[in-house]
């Protein structure tokens, strides 16, 4: 079963984004395809990034004129995959060794789910030892929206088929799209499960810094 992995890049760090991309690549199960989609970024250190990375990995970098944010990219991305089973991915995280593995093995058990998330930690990015400041996983089974947070969205893969229904993320939001794209999956009547394991580690920033 054959999947894309789907990494939206706006102004991302450069050891970060690297420290990302080798977390996919590095995969037991890497994806078929990897598309990084650049955001309209305008800081030379992560457009170098992309250009080290374009040339010594085989990731497809696709460009945005200008930032339109995490929706428009995902979106844009969509259209460019090649593969009915799209992974997301934030470009400052770090996926586990065995995240993919794990998702796309549960998927062929389960054929009838549409969208899988997994449970994550967060760190500190100041935080040299990486000590988890909380950990979320929601339930494996989702049969009510529990607040519209039903999915970890750096986490999640799912199934195009739902985005034609759905129409995609909201290019209107900057903040809270995936919490929208949960809801809408979910009254659309589509299946979402989570595998409660911790695959997935979401960076965050002190005070002075902001996610990326």
């Amino acid at each position: 079963m054959k999947f894309t992995c789907l990494i939206p890049v706006y102004n991302t760090r450069a050891h970060h984004l690297i420290e990302c991309v080798n977390s996919i690549i590095n995969q037991t199960l890497p994806p078929n395809e990897i598309l990084i989609i650049d955001d309209g970024s305008t800081s030379k250190e992560t457009i170098d990034a992309l250009e080290l990375i374009e040339f010594n990995t085989k990731c497809q970098i696709l460009k945005l004129p200008e930032n339109g944010g995490t929706s428009v990219a995902l979106n844009y991305g969509h259209l460019n995959a090649k593969h009915d089973w799209i992974a997301v991915m934030g470009s400052d995280d770090i996926a586990f060794p065995n995240r993919f593995e794990m998702q796309m093995n549960y998927i062929k058990r389960n054929p009838k789910i549409h969208v899988l998330g997994t449970g994550l930690f967060a760190f500190y990015d100041d935080d040299p030892m990486r000590r988890p400041i909380f950990r979320k996983s929601h339930p494996e089974h989702i049969t009510e929206m529990h607040g519209k947070w039903v999915c970890n969205h750096g986490t999640a893969i799912y199934n195009r088929s739902i985005l034609i229904k759905v129409n995609g993320y909201d290019t209107k939001l900057r903040r809270g799209q995936d919490v929208d794209f949960w809801y809408r999956i979910f009254n659309a009547g589509f299946i979402i499960r989570n595998i409660p394991d911790i695959l997935y580690a979401y960076r965050r920033y002190n005070n002075t810094n902001q996610k990326s």
